[in-house]
């Protein structure tokens, strides 16, 4: 990855992400958390456009639990994505293609991963 210039942006939407990047985890949050922002805030979408909104949310919040956690600050930011799809369920109804056990996996994982929670 090119080093970034002083006032240069990054547009998040198109960079790719790498596990290996200490900016890939806080990017798929955010990409998440704009698609979650976008489908609450617009109730005038047509039905495609509706679809595709979600379809973007979907992705992202795979993407978010794809990578790993390198921390406690972003093992609870995917417990809220994981929070919210859980509420999300509940009150629309299950989805065919759900996410909560690949969320469960993957938060268990980095917990393991990280030390946090077992007998020191």
């Amino acid at each position: 990855m090119r080093e970034q210039q002083p006032f240069e942006t990054v547009d998040e939407e198109t960079e790719p992400l790498s596990p290996d990047d200490t900016q890939t985890f806080s990017r798929a949050y955010c990409r998440w958390l704009k698609a979650r922002a976008a489908i609450k805030d617009d109730y005038s979408l047509d039905e495609g456009a509706a679809r595709g909104t979600f379809a973007d949310e979907r992705t992202a919040l795979r993407e978010l639990f794809a990578l790993p956690a390198a921390d406690a600050e972003q093992v609870w930011q995917k417990f809220e994505a994981f929070e919210a799809e859980l509420t999300d369920e509940r009150v629309v109804g299950e989805t065919r293609d759900s996410v909560l056990p690949f969320a469960l996996g993957s938060i268990k994982n980095d917990l393991a991963n990280l030390g946090i929670g077992g007998k020191q």
